[in-house]
């Protein structure tokens, strides 16, 4: 099984079908994701402020690693690509490995970056304290060489070793007070000590069953972290002697500890930075959660709905009604679950779509097994079923296949010439697809026969992903390149917008096959909510078409019912929930105001307002909202009449949270 497969570029196209055309939608967020898409390699600079890199997120965080709160990002905008470890020499310059690229990234202390190319599948890098600089290959193009950089990455790379694996060489490394390099050999299981000018190694400690990085403490002590069962091993470099400190989740990635030895360990599946305290016990320095929401399914459970998230490291399983996490599974190295991109109903199964591996598997959510792996197609995109076969878009060809459902060797092109196709919906008898690049969403069956020609329903769209059949027969089809999900009439191809202001549309780096890295879904449900994964913040938004605002514990109804306010805030001890709210009573009815309470108690309020500036001759309804809470917040505004979303965020620890957006809503849209 291969697990995210790295691909050359291909850039790529899109459209579809009777019904209502709605306006406006109560539009919430369901789930609220982690600002880091997987949290890879740590280093703490001068400051020791905790520098987080995130493969997927294609970027470098900065947190405070006593609160968590988030203090700047690094991404492709200052050079950085794909980071997958982190180091710092002593003149304060920070060096990264571009796992996709494999080049180093190094920012000088005066803002320059430069970049040298070393090897494919570019993993590890630490510096010593003269600032000699060395990086490993580990990943999966394979190589296992270990190189020593010149600091200004001028020089070529010189070659230390070439003999620590095959697929793999060391992961995340450190330099002991011998002046000798430290590192897991991930496969092996196994660390090792490498001599950095001769590169004779020996094997210090074994049966670990997926080390992933390493790291010294103050007093000489030798840390370690396991991938798989989430151990953190402090480890006797003198006789290989292994004690458990914690244990914690699956996925755990790197770790770093600062000066006064308190360890800080990254999760490359859920995106979590935990702090493990000296009696075993972790403090969370910011929750994990959804990290690249991609497909959806909704299926009915018990009295409820349960959307299924592809989530590209696992797959999740939410409640519809509250976002909480019912299962979640792992597509690591020993999972039979092939990182998940997009996923579809099938009766108690599900269909799940991994592009990064190249394959589409029948999926057992009870057993957590697949039940069939199909792997030999060109880069699949999307897969459902239909009529008692798996339909399967292919990015390579540009094509739709039908996979007979007896016999998967039996296949059948029902469309070709997509430039990249993407969403797909069927009925009993028709099947749609968009088609990204072009724009266009395409009926390829109608009345249970394969068209001769494909048919464009709708056209001129931005981007289109996404695409669903609703109850009333009309297409749903997310646009990511304006942010809406739009519904299209299949009769006529007539459009409108069920939402706007959805946070959609994150685009690949130019090493990556796709162009756009996560799928934006949109579902229906037994309930007909209508759910939409939202990649560029990892959130799942909630969509009821024509509903009112209806006010409880943690919905503002404000103007008369037509603007719906909420909040979701993060304390800095790591709590995060909704927050409740409170109509003030004693103004002005027809543009009433509102608080929004962060608990526990006493942790702060925001005071906000929709004022009706379109009664007055203005063009715009204006959005205030000011607050004294430290605590990290999300704040939504959703027009229901519209269904427009604005969404406003104060980072924790800012004391003083004010918003004034005068041209929040148009008068008439």
């Amino acid at each position: 099984m291969r697990k995210f497969l790295a691909l050359g570029l291909l850039t790529l196209a899109l459209v579809a079908p009777q019904a209502v055309l709605a306006q406006g939608a109560v539009v919430d967020v369901v789930s609220v994701g982690t600002p880091i898409r997987g949290a890879n390699g740590l280093i703490l600079d001068s400051r020791e402020r905790l520098y987080v890199a995130s493969v997927v997120g294609r970027d470098i965080t900065i947190l405070d690693r006593n609160n968590g709160a988030v203090l700047g990002k690094i991404g492709p905008d200052q050079g950085v690509e794909t980071p997958d470890d982190l180091a710092f020499t002593p003149d304060g310059s920070l060096y990264w490995t571009s796992l996709l690229t494999g080049e180093v990234g190094k920012l000088a202390p005066g803002g320059a970056v430069s970049h040298q190319f070393v090897n494919t599948s570019l993993n590890s890098i630490t510096a010593s304290a003269n600032g000699r600089v060395f990086a490993s290959q580990c990943g999966f193009l394979g190589g296992s060489e270990l190189y020593e950089l010149d600091p200004n990455l001028v020089n070529p790379p010189r070659l230390i070793t070439a003999a620590l694996g095959t697929v793999c060489g060391l992961n995340g490394m450190d330099i002991g007070n011998d002046g000798f390099i430290y590192g897991p050999r991930f496969f092996t299981g196994d660390l090792a000590r490498v001599n950095p000018d001769t590169g004779a190694f020996t094997i210090v400690a074994t049966d670990i069953e997926f080390p992933s990085a390493v790291k010294f403490d103050s007093r000489g002590r030798l840390w370690v972290t396991d991938f798989i069962t989430g151990r953190i091993y402090r480890v006797n470099v003198a006789n290989g002697d292994k004690t458990v400190v914690a244990t914690l989740n699956i996925g755990i990635d790197n770790l770093v500890i600062d000066s006064k030895d308190r360890v800080f360990v990254s999760n490359n599946v859920n995106g979590e930075i935990v702090e493990v305290l000296a009696n075993g016990s972790t403090k969370v320095v910011r929750p994990g959660g959804l990290t690249a929401p991609g497909g959806l399914a909704v299926v009915p459970k018990g009295n409820g709905e349960s959307v299924w998230v592809a989530d590209l490291t696992d797959l999740l399983e939410l409640d519809g009604a509250t976002g909480a996490v019912q299962s979640l599974t792992d597509s690591t190295f020993r999972s039979p679950l092939d990182n998940p991109t997009t996923v579809a109903a099938d009766g108690a199964n599900l269909i799940i779509t991994s592009w990064t591996d190249s394959s589409v598997q029948i999926w057992d959510p009870v057993g957590k097994q697949a039940l069939l792996t199909i792997e030999d197609l060109g880069i699949p995109m999307n897969a459902l079923r239909f009529q008692g076969d798996l339909i399967v878009n292919e990015l390579l060809s540009g094509s739709v296949i039908r996979v007979s459902g007896s016999d998967p060797s039996q296949r059948t092109t029902l469309a070709s010439g997509l430039f990249v196709p993407t969403g797909m919906a069927a009925t009993n008898d028709a099947l749609w697809v968009a088609d990204w690049g072009s724009g266009v969403v395409w009926q390829i069956v109608a009345g249970g026969q394969v068209l001769a020609t494909p048919q464009p329903v709708a056209g001129n769209l931005a981007f289109p992903e996404g695409l669903t059949v609703d109850r009333d027969g009309s297409l749903l089809v997310v646009e990511t390149g304006t942010g809406k999900l739009l519904r299209i009439n299949p009769a006529n191809g007539n459009t409108s917008t069920v939402a706007s202001g959805l946070r959609l549309g994150v685009q690949a780096p130019q090493t990556v096959a796709v162009p756009s890295v996560f799928f934006s879904d949109v579902k229906v449900g037994p309930s007909g909510t209508i759910y939409v994964s939202g990649d560029v913040d990892s959130m799942l938004y909630r969509i009821r078409p024509n509903v009112a605002c209806t006010p409880d514990a943690t919905n503002l109804c404000l103007v008369n019912g037509r603007f719906r306010a909420s909040a979701h805030f993060l304390t800095k001890d790591g709590y995060s929930s909704d927050a409740f709210v409170m109509p003030i009573e004693g103004v002005d009815p027809t543009v009433p105001s509102g608080l929004v309470f962060f608990t526990p108690p006493g942790s702060g309020k925001a005071y906000s307002k929709v004022y009706d500036t379109c009664q007055f001759g203005g063009t715009d309804y204006l959005f205030f909202s000011s607050s004294l809470s430290r605590d990290e917040y999300f704040l939504w505004v959703n027009d229901t009449q519209t269904g427009a979303l604005k969404q406003y965020y104060k980072p924790q620890g800012q004391r003083v949270g004010l918003f004034v957006d005068p041209q929040a809503f148009p008068c008439n849209p």
